[in-house]
């Protein structure tokens, strides 16, 4: 069974809010252009919309990007967009919007270490005693910066500065 290490804060990870008019098509295009640079496999897992009347309509929207390291690690980052009181003005989207940008990297994505009992002991004793640090490093530590940067890039493109 493979072993999820997460590198973002909280449950949810990040959280960028937006209230005003937004440029959902160049959110969507920037963004999938950093997962094709780090060479992500993107997966758009959820796109439901509902009609809400006079209050406008509301989205969610969900990516999994993964990418894998090597025979040992996979990246991994969740992306969930909700959007409320959407309504269209030209080509631009007038709502109130969240995204929550999740990270999280997933050892032993291949389940090569738990065949049985005595392997996923060892698996233990490697990932928290042997390797601990070069995880933090090479992988966490990797995958945090990217987080950041998609973050950044998202923010950016929303116009919200912290």
């Amino acid at each position: 069974m493979s072993y999820n290490l997460g590198v973002t804060p909280g449950k949810l990870g990040f959280r960028i809010k937006k209230m005003g008019l937004i440029d959902f098509n160049r959110l969507y295009g920037e963004s999938k252009m950093f997962f094709d640079e780090y060479k992500y496999f993107f997966n758009e897992t959820t796109h439901k919309g509902k009609a809400s009347g006079d209050k406008g309509s509301k989205l969610e929207i969900k990516w999994l990007s993964t990418r894998d390291v090597d025979d040992f690690a996979r990246f991994q980052i969740k992306v969930n967009i909700l959007l409320f009181k959407v309504n269209e003005i030209r080509s631009l989207y007038s709502c109130e919007m969240y995204i929550y940008v999740e990270g999280a990297v997933v050892l032993d994505y291949k389940n090569k270490w738990e065949t049985s009992g005595f392997r996923s002991f060892l698996f233990n004793l490697y990932r928290k005693h042997i390797i601990r640090r070069e995880i933090e490093k090479d992988y966490q530590g990797v995958l945090y910066g990217e987080i950041q940067e998609l973050r950044g890039l998202m923010k950016s493109i929303l116009d919200e500065y912290d």
